[in-house]
């Protein structure tokens, strides 16, 4: 019999039980009988009751701390490689989700992008949106590891139930996902670099009022319909060995704000790479543009950053002067989605176009 054994925190326990707990989990395989089950192994002082939970599931609990591998390997007669996210070392990582425009009626791709300053082997996401504006289609897979032609494990859902109007919070309207790429193979995102792993699908309602709407990430939203455990927004990165753990991180957020235009021109003053917000990028993408020959700018409005009714250098240096040396505020619209006030022979698509 081979097992296979994977030791994780919030993470992994998320998939493995639904909960980010304190608990961890192992999966042990039996190729010949195609049988499988969990081991969830304690990464705190347990108490009886943990114990008698872990019993409940079918499983063997192990207590964490000194002398681990050990225990494992007396429940377990053989160890083929081990996950182990029960948390040491420190770990920086970010969740981004990027937002833009969208027509009423029409569809949206958000990206997720995720940057840790370690290799991330899991994470798991937990996202609320209004769904009185929106309507979640659809989640998709995207990364994928030149040696893995598929994630070892994943697991996505999404709820638009509308049942108490005006409600906030992830028991309505949210996205949940967790992945592991592989449970015995080193491989995962590459360190500091912003990997788009999935793609949020959404609709925007016909009726959905006009202005921006925005989905953050919120811990709690459920992991399936049963609504019983819920998940938690958490990386697991560095390492594989049973005594030396990776670590778990709960990442630092970038909402995503979504403009939901009409039939008209909309956008954010200064917003060059449409994302929805203005940042040091913005003004990145417009010299790119300017002198580099880089991507074309999908609305030359919002590149106008002074409202000159020209696109030269003075665009992205006025925003560089208003981000980090207190330069006058940007020309309307720049607080939310909106037309362009002044007239000028700069074009910006309307939906659809």
């Amino acid at each position: 019999m081979t097992h296979r054994a994977c030791l994780a925190g919030h993470t992994a326990a998320n998939w493995a039980c639904g909960k980010g707990s304190k608990l961890a989990s192992r999966v042990l395989s039996d190729p010949g009988s195609m049988r499988f089950a969990w081991l969830l192994l304690l990464v705190s002082t347990p108490a009886l009751a943990d114990h008698e939970l872990v019993r409940d599931l079918g499983a063997d609990p192990v207590s964490y701390g000194p002398g681990l591998a050990d225990r494992v390997r007396e429940t377990v007669a053989s160890v083929d490689a081990v996950l182990d996210a029960a948390g040491k070392g420190e770990l920086k990582g970010t969740f981004k989700l990027v937002g833009g425009t969208a027509a009423r009626g029409s569809s949206v791709r958000l990206p997720l992008i995720i940057n840790a300053n370690g290799l991330t082997q899991g994470f798991s996401f937990s996202l609320d949106f209004d769904e009185e504006v929106l309507e979640a289609t659809g989640i998709e897979e995207v990364f994928h590891h030149p040696s893995k032609a598929a994630w070892e494990y994943q697991k996505f859902y999404f709820d638009n139930s509308n049942t108490t109007p005006g409600n906030a919070g992830v028991d309505e309207g949210f996205v949940s996902g967790t992945g592991v790429f592989d449970f015995t193979l080193v491989v995962g995102l590459p360190p500091d670099v912003d990997s788009e792993v999935v793609a949020l699908h959404f609709k925007v309602k016909p009726d959905a009022p006009l202005g921006s709407t925005e989905l953050r990430f919120v811990d709690g939203a459920s992991s399936d319909s049963s609504k019983r455990f819920t998940v938690v927004n958490d990386i697991t990165a560095k390492g594989m060995a049973l005594d030396d753990p990776p670590v778990e991180v709960t990442p630092l957020f970038t909402t995503a704000r979504l403009g939901i235009v009409g039939d008209i021109s909309m956008f954010i003053r200064g917003d060059s790479n449409g994302d929805g917000r203005v940042d040091l990028s913005d003004a990145q993408h417009t010299l790119s543009f300017l002198f580099l020959g880089g991507e074309t700018l999908q609305c030359e409005d919002a590149a106008d950053a002074n409202d000159d009714g020209t696109l030269n250098v003075s665009d992205p240096i006025f925003v560089l002067l208003y981000l980090f040396l207190g330069g006058a505020r940007l020309p309307e619209p720049s607080l939310d989605f909106g037309a362009d006030p002044t007239p000028d022979t700069l074009t910006c698509p309307r939906p659809g176009e």
